[in-house]
């Protein structure tokens, strides 16, 4: 093989010429000679590009805010959580999630993670309590939860208690996924994404959105953002006009961009299957449209970490291509949230995440940086496992 220079790509979408000219119209505003906006202009621009989001994914209000992470501190805002209050997420997943849990005052509730990287139903079961007052799922790597068993499990514990959950799902790798056919954000009391640069689009390297059907949330999170509109305690989310017109042009762009990844991820599955025994490659069929953030497989159960962290230094080394664990046990990442939980392990999930590993996928690799990110793979398999046989 040919050695090519790879890397991971800076942003996970693309930008060309219709993002420049968005771009351009709104500096011009504030070029010299020109009039500058007025409030109500520059708030136009976010409400176009939140309702193209409402639109595209068939929900009742949208609101555009500076990141994920900031989307997910402000509905947990509207919650008005204290001590006592206890809300679950999965034990894989990003820090962030984490933190912003722990922030918002409740007590932050571990399960486990499957074998897919997505909540374990069975053990959400046996976490939700009488205190539960919402449950965070994460949509990892592009993969839907199951969405239908979840809602099941929660229904079932409502009843139980007679108490009230939300659903929370985070879907800021999962721009675009589909659980059977249907928008994540039709199963979920709100539903928040993330823009930023590696994302399925991006808004100029950061930005969010949150979903609803919730009109009391919206009137909420619209006032909140914005410093409570001059009347209620809030504070400053908002992303600019010019983030906003990016949006909109790269929301355009998000089937394409969807297509591209799945595309390039069916073709690798294939190869993956000819070649690779006892690796367990993404889900990807009609009921779980796998977005595809990044491909993310399972090394073979005999494998050691070791031997995986071995894979991802040696397809680094001998290829230049960027592999990562996307993601591990958050406790094992993070020292303060292993803190926060008490040192609480979950092995089930430990193991899980001793065997992920994410290859890198962008919608614009050719055939050529495919088929050599595939056959390295390969090869570098090949190579760890005769290492660890000799």
């Amino acid at each position: 093989m040919n050695l090519i220079h790879l890397g991971e790509p800076e942003i996970g979408s693309f930008y060309d010429d219709e993002e420049l000219e968005a771009i351009k119209n709104e500096f011009d505003i504030f070029s010299k000679g020109s009039t500058f906006k007025t409030k109500n202009e520059i708030k136009e621009k976010i409400k176009l590009f939140e309702d193209a989001f409402s639109s595209k994914f068939n929900v009742n209000y949208s609101v555009a805010v500076s990141s994920g992470a900031s989307a997910l501190d402000i509905i947990l805002e509207y919650l008005s959580l204290n001590n006592n209050s206890e809300i679950i997420a999965p034990a894989i997943g990003f820090h962030g999630t984490y933190l912003s849990i722990i922030r918002s005052g409740a007590k932050l509730v571990l399960c486990d993670s499957d074998i897919n990287l997505n909540v374990d139903t069975k053990s959400l079961e046996e976490c939700i309590s009488k205190n539960t007052l919402a449950v965070v799922i994460t949509h990892m790597n592009g993969l839907p939860c199951d969405m239908d068993e979840i809602n099941k499990v929660i229904d079932k514990k409502e009843r139980e208690f007679g108490t009230s959950i939300k659903l929370i799902g985070d879907a800021a790798r999962s721009c675009g996924s589909l659980y059977k056919g249907r928008n994540l954000s039709d199963y979920e009391w709100a539903t928040y994404y993330s823009f930023q640069r590696k994302k399925q689009i991006t808004t100029l390297g950061e930005g969010g959105m949150i979903t609803t059907k919730d009109k009391f949330l919206y009137d909420f999170l619209i006032s909140f953002r914005s410093f409570g509109l001059g009347k209620e305690l809030g504070g400053n989310f908002k992303i600019t006009p010019m983030q906003a017109s990016v949006g909109i042009v790269q929301l355009k762009k998000l089937n394409q961009l969807n297509n591209s990844r799945r595309t390039i991820a069916k073709r690798r599955t294939e190869y993956f299957t000819k070649h690779l025994k006892d690796f367990l490659l993404p889900l990807d069929n009609e009921d779980y449209f796998n977005t595809f953030y990044l491909y993310s497989l399972l090394v073979p159960e005999h494998w050691t970490e070791l031997m995986r962290n071995e894979l991802i230094l040696y397809m680094k080394k001998h290829y230049n291509i960027g592999c990562c664990i996307a993601n591990d046990v958050v406790y094992k990442s993070n020292p303060y949230i292993a803190r926060a939980l008490r040192n609480k392990k979950f092995p089930k999930s430990e193991k899980i995440g001793s065997r992920t590993l994410s290859i890198i996928l962008h919608p614009m690799l050719d055939i050529n940086q495919e088929k050599f990110i595939n056959q390295a793979f390969v090869e570098s398999v090949r190579k760890i496992e005769k290492r660890r046989s000799e």
